[in-house]
């Protein structure tokens, strides 16, 4: 329990700062896109901002956000690359060095090659992926191992 309270401590402390990172700032570390609209439909989502950036409750409803776009991408675009992630994410938003440099961050983060396949249904793989992109769209990933354990199970997988 205490380490579940010193990662909910540290989490709010990293989102109240005025000079982290948008996607920091907005409990959105995945800098996921919405409109006024669409906002509530996500879980833990309390609004946008000016440039149409979800904001979120708390980091780990960002996260989680983050989970079920890559869930999604896997079970309805059949997307299991980091290459295909990459392309996916960052749809219309990147120009070809942007996305390239995301490829190639997000492929020494997971371990993996861009084309190379991989397991979308392991969550030791989703977390990696997940972690890659807060590293990517922040600079940092600045979130506490608690977060991370509340999201994607511990101990062998069955």
């Amino acid at each position: 329990m205490k380490k579940l309270i010193v990662g909910v401590l540290l989490c709010l402390s990293v989102s109240l700062n005025a000079e982290n990172p948008r996607g920091i700032r907005n409990n959105n570390p995945g800098n996921i896109r919405g409109t006024h609209f669409s906002y509530a439909l996500w879980p833990g989502a309390v609004g946008i901002d000016e440039e149409e950036y979800l904001k979120f409750r708390r980091p780990i409803d960002g996260i989680r956000a983050i989970v079920i776009n890559l869930r999604t991408y896997h079970q309805k675009y059949l997307v299991c690359t980091i290459n295909a992630v990459v392309c996916r994410w960052t749809y219309g938003e990147a120009n070809k060095q942007e996305r390239l440099n995301y490829i190639t961050v997000l492929s020494e983060r997971v371990g993996a090659k861009p084309l190379e396949f991989i397991n979308m249904e392991d969550a030791r793989v989703l977390e990696k992926l997940t972690r890659a992109i807060i590293y990517y769209e922040n600079g940092v990933d600045p979130y506490h191992e608690t977060v991370y354990s509340r999201i994607f199970p511990r101990g062998p997988l069955k």
